[in-house]
């Protein structure tokens, strides 16, 4: 069985896409649990509405504060009972084999703990933004080149929502759930499992990735706290991380500081001129 964990916030507009993708899938052997973690808007009773008419097992709870998405995604893999776990953000959608793909991999794999596939973009509305972000990125081919070479181009230039992953619920005696002092729990639990595990790829879209845009949104602020973020939890890594991708997270905190300089730079002299 595979536990389709979503931790909800705010996506009364998006929730029931996602729902519906999830139940619909050609693999029906699942269990549906979302968590709504303590959303302003209607997601809650939208969400359960959904539920009540979907034809698959599932589990709705809500947190009486927001506890943030690591922490209402390790409350949810405390709830799961399936052999594979598969995360999915509120506002996304699963494409009709998405979890079937990744089921037959991990089944004909049984080293591999962490399977990924690829994402397109779409915008709120549903429209195409961009087909196989992951692969045309990284400029790689997924099923084709060696695992290894795709694990040093993700790890220089990370692009991956965690939608695409999906992994054997035997590696949390690993890598031990979501950290909850980071918001890219994404990018650390990939650290952790590359410390820990075995990743692989297959060359399907699994994913249809949304991006949204939030009014109000201090874009270069956030773009500072997500880098300075990032540079944190990838030093965090230098030490524990093995041979193979030591010289490769180095290059990434070379070249996240350079980023983040030239950014501050910029800022300043726009500042002051």
């Amino acid at each position: 069985m595979v536990s389709v964990i979503v931790p909800l916030y705010n996506h009364e507009r998006y929730i029931p896409e996602l729902i519906r993708s999830v139940v619909q899938s050609s693999y029906t052997d699942i269990e549906l649990l979302v968590c709504d973690d303590a959303s302003t808007d209607n997601s809650f009773v939208i969400c359960q509405s959904e539920l009540n008419r979907a034809d698959c097992k599932s589990v709705l709870i809500k947190n009486n504060a927001n506890q943030g998405v690591s922490a209402t995604l390790n409350k949810l893999l405390g709830m799961a009972k399936g052999e594979f776990i598969l995360p999915v953000a509120s506002d996304d959608v699963l494409t009709h084999h998405s979890i079937l793909s990744r089921v037959s991999f991990l089944f004909s794999r049984p080293d591999i703990d962490l399977v990924i596939g690829d994402c397109d973009v779409i915008g709120d509305g549903g429209g195409m933004i961009r087909e196989k972000l992951i692969q045309n990125k990284l400029k790689v081919h997924f099923g084709i080149e060696e695992d290894i070479l795709i694990n040093r181009s993700m790890l220089i230039n990370w692009c991956m929502p965690g939608s695409v992953m999906m992994y054997r619920s035997a590696l949390l005696d690993k890598v031990y759930g979501y950290n909850e002092a980071v918001r890219q729990e994404d990018y650390d639990f990939f650290l952790r499992t590359l410390v820990s595990g075995k990743i692989s790829y297959i060359p399907f879209t699994v994913l249809l990735y949304r991006k949204t845009i939030t009014e109000g949104n201090d874009i270069s602020k956030n773009n500072i706290r997500l880098t300075m973020e990032n540079l944190k939890v990838s030093a965090s890594y230098l030490k524990k991380i093995g041979m193979l991708y030591k010289v490769t997270i180095t290059i990434r905190i070379a070249k996240l500081s350079w980023g983040l300089a030239r950014f501050l730079a910029s800022y300043l002299w726009k500042l002051f001129n």
